[in-house]
């Protein structure tokens, strides 16, 4: 008991060294992104001998609405992630009225049940299940303070919000409360798909484990998928505590 309570003390002290050095790096990364980036503009103006007409950047980059007011220029950001999550950005001041009502400024059912129907188009999620980031102090994330910023400048100062997303694969209600938020949103669509697509192989022609043929033999609507993204490898554990939590064996 003793060993696994000094193990906890030393894994938890040096989570919060590693913490307090990510945000450090955060810090200093922004920082030196907002010079680079100014920097890299006036260095192709003067290459091409033309002044800039717009910034198109990623809406995490906030700065550049700043840089585009001095340059009296139209911001327009990329919003790359899911539109749920740009919602959730947007709304985060009501999020955190509702975090604070609760004992100890932490998630309960009843906060969780308080967020249905309070973000338009987010009726079927929950605060807890937010991501850390959205929900953590400000005082003490930097991450968390340029997320909230984010949220209450990009609808104020944006010329117009381009999303990574089609208008048919997201909820009415969702779309039509983010356009009344934003001077402008357009929705451009998957950025990552080539156009146009190639025909896909068959089944027999490519599927060395098996997955496709399996596919193919199930019914319509009948299968989820899950994608973590091309970074997250989850452990065979992992992989089976969450086949087990769709009753999948």
């Amino acid at each position: 008991m003793a060993t696994t309570g000094r193990r906890s003390i030393r894994e938890n002290t040096r989570s919060c060294f590693e913490d307090e050095a990510s945000e450090r790096t955060r810090g200093v990364v922004l920082k030196a992104a907002k010079e680079s980036f100014g920097a890299i503009v006036d260095a192709a103006e003067q290459d091409v001998r033309k002044n800039v007409s717009c910034l198109l950047i990623d809406a995490f980059l906030i700065f550049a609405g700043e840089m585009a007011k001095k340059m009296q220029v139209p911001w327009v950001t990329l919003w790359v992630p899911a539109p749920y999550l740009l919602a959730a950005h947007v709304y985060i001041d009501v999020i955190s009225e509702l975090l604070c009502e609760s004992s100890g400024g932490g998630t309960s059912t009843d906060d969780d049940d308080k967020s249905r129907g309070v973000i338009p188009g987010l009726s079927m999620m929950r605060i807890s299940d937010l991501p850390n980031e959205i929900i953590d102090d400000q005082d003490t994330s930097r991450i968390a303070c340029l997320l909230r910023e984010m949220g209450r400048v990009i609808p104020i100062c944006a010329t117009a919000v381009v999303m990574n997303s089609y208008a048919k694969v997201n909820p009415t209600p969702l779309i039509a409360d983010l356009k009344s938020k934003f001077k402008m949103l357009l929705q451009a669509g998957c950025l990552t798909v080539s156009f146009p697509l190639s025909p896909l192989p068959s089944s027999s022609a490519s599927d060395t484990t098996g997955c496709l043929t399996w596919l193919d033999a199930r019914d319509p609507r009948s299968v989820v998928y899950i994608c973590f993204g091309t970074v997250a490898m989850l452990s065979p554990s992992e992989v089976l505590a969450l086949g087990e939590s769709f009753g999948v064996y």
